[in-house]
């Protein structure tokens, strides 16, 4: 009789990934283990793992597969001890429509100077703005894989008309057109939000700088991929030349974010602390469950990292 698969779970949502897995597969074919402090001991009675992190302490050479409970695997590929064999999967779900929504919702705060608004309204002061429609604004999106086409598609229902930037300009729906990330530095279109969704990669870390921006002015920055894509230093300058209207962050190099870091109080800068699409069970069980499949069938799923781009 063949072993039934066992997983270790740790850590917010390891409760109730243990108690949807365990309820919803025959325990003969998998089952779930919770534990709240993993030691090196308890690790080494498993080969498959799921959660959001594990020590960088412990040995995970012998893990076979992980699935992470967020989009992002930074905590998985980046381990110094990781089987260099392993199938690692990410979390989708629905994380990419709440993306969406974050960027829609800040995009309206800036096109219709809703924080301006109210600061008028503390002084009573009755002036009128200088208002932007979000339909037909012309919107870039860096990265048109499933986060990035979640939020064109969303942005495209609501009349922008938006462009996709990847590594090779491959076309992808819903994107007005796609650029490679060459082409779009050389002669970008004139847009006036550009969001980021990129993953952490040796490509990617430190991308958005002034040679990025080099022809383009007065955007408005949205950055919902990871931190390390744009450098807290670069932050101001790309400000103080009109490079950036205005920049929202919602992740950062280092997180939580240093109380003494100067972006707290920089006016053009709006910071929420990691949370435009929090994961929840819901989301880590849609993908688990497609990954389980293809897992069983030996088939592929675009929920599977590849090791070597690190997304």
């Amino acid at each position: 009789m063949k072993k039934p698969i066992k997983i270790l779970t740790t850590g917010r949502l390891g409760e109730e990934f243990r108690d949807a897995v365990n309820t919803e597969y025959d325990g003969n074919d998998i089952f779930v283990e919770y534990c709240g402090e993993i030691d090196q001991k308890v690790l080494d009675e498993f080969n498959f793992l799921a959660c959001f992190t594990i020590s960088a302490e412990l040995d995970i050479s012998h893990i076979e597969f992980i699935h992470s409970f967020s989009a992002g695997v930074n905590p998985f590929i980046n381990h110094p001890k990781l089987n260099p064999q392993v199938i690692i999967s990410r979390t989708v779900g629905l994380l990419g429509k709440r993306i969406a929504e974050y960027c829609v919702a800040y995009m309206l705060e800036d096109y219709q100077e809703i924080t301006a608004n109210y600061a008028k309204q503390q002084q009573k002061v009755w002036q009128q703005g200088n208002i932007r429609a979000l339909y037909n604004s012309s919107v870039a999106v860096l990265g048109t894989g499933e986060m990035g086409s979640k939020v064109a598609e969303l942005l495209s229902l609501l009349g922008c008309k938006v462009f996709g930037i990847n590594s090779n300009g491959r076309q992808h729906e819903p994107f007005t057109k796609c650029f490679s990330l060459e082409d779009f530095c050389s002669a970008p279109p004139e847009i006036d939000t550009l969001i980021s969704v990129l993953p952490s990669t040796g490509e990617t870390q430190g991308l958005l700088n002034m040679d990025f921006f080099r022809n383009l002015s007065d955007i408005l920055l949205i950055n919902v991929g990871r931190g390390d894509v744009i450098r807290e230093e670069d932050i101001d300058l790309l400000l103080k030349k009109g490079k950036c209207r205005k920049i929202i962050l919602d992740v950062f190099q280092q997180e939580p974010l240093s109380p003494e870091s100067e972006l707290w109080l920089n006016k053009n800068v709006i910071i929420s602390p990691h949370q435009a699409a929090l994961t929840d069970i819901n989301d880590v069980m849609m993908s688990f469950r497609q990954v389980y499949k293809s897992l069983k069938s030996q088939t592929d799923n675009h929920l599977f990292i590849d090791l070597k781009k690190g997304y």
